[in-house]
């Protein structure tokens, strides 16, 4: 569960294509990548406990990004 939550925050935080993101976790077909963030949108839908630790994540990785970024 732990990757296909990693490859869910790359692939929606990163804005990187499926098969981008396909190589960086060894998968061979870009539909894997496509099948698991499906797989963790329906979840998070359901489950209310993921959907807030996910936003939680999402919103300390936006953080840190923009106070990396140059100004």
């Amino acid at each position: 569960m732990a990757r296909y939550i990693a490859v869910y925050l790359v692939r929606t935080l990163c804005h990187m294509t499926l098969s981008s993101v396909g190589r960086e976790f060894g998968f061979t077909s870009y539909s894997t990548v496509n099948t698991v963030t499906q797989k963790i949108n329906h979840r998070k839908e359901r489950d209310k406990r993921l959907q807030k630790t996910l936003d939680e994540i999402s919103n300390i990785i936006r953080v840190r990004h923009k106070s990396q970024q140059p100004t």
